[in-house]
């Protein structure tokens, strides 16, 4: 079996290296290498330079098309999205702790489960600690699953199990990959 190539990358400027350094080479900042899976070349992909590179195109070339959206049955939620969710969309909501981010996800997650089933991965509270949540919301829905898990490789996993109507992870943050040894969420 092959072994996993991974590299190190600067959190704060993006550099890579292939092995930890306590400073980071460019911009000097200070044990913020973390390690990081190294993605291999895809087949078929073209050089950053050189002949086959992209180039840049007028706008007004490109086509124009809007894409369904998904309600999440909050208005103002939706409203910011620019009228809900589209299909293949990540979202990421940030906030400090406290204000409500994963009350405001597991209500959006029980309303976007009546058009068909969302798993909802919990990286910070149990299950019990989840429902009691919900439950307090009135925010259940028998098409609304829940998970307790922090290994990326097995929220992977639930995630291919069926086709979800969406897939949230709360929080990111706290989801590790098990064949690094970098910080969670990195």
């Amino acid at each position: 079996m092959a072994k996993a190539v991974s590299v190190f990358v600067c959190q704060a400027c993006g550099a890579q290296a292939p092995r930890w350094l306590g400073r980071c080479p460019e911009c000097g900042g200070w044990s913020t290498l973390v390690e990081e899976a190294a993605e291999p070349a895809r087949k078929g992909s073209r050089p950053a330079s050189g002949p086959a590179a992209s180039r840049a195109v007028p706008i007004g070339s490109i086509a124009s098309e809007e894409w369904p959206r998904v309600s999440t049955g909050l208005l103002d939620l939706d409203r910011v999205l620019g009228g809900g969710l589209v299909a293949g969309s990540v979202v990421l909501l940030g906030g400090e702790p406290g204000i409500g981010k994963s009350t405001l996800l597991l209500q959006a997650a029980a309303r976007l489960a009546a058009s068909g089933p969302v798993l909802y991965v919990s990286a910070e509270e149990s299950l019990r600690q989840v429902r009691m949540r919900a439950d307090r919301l009135l925010a259940t829905h028998e098409s609304l699953y829940l998970l307790a898990e922090t290994a990326l490789s097995r929220v992977l996993e639930a995630a291919e199990e069926r086709t979800w109507t969406a897939v949230v992870i709360d929080s990111i943050q706290t989801i590790a990959s098990l064949d690094l040894t970098s910080a969670s969420g990195s």
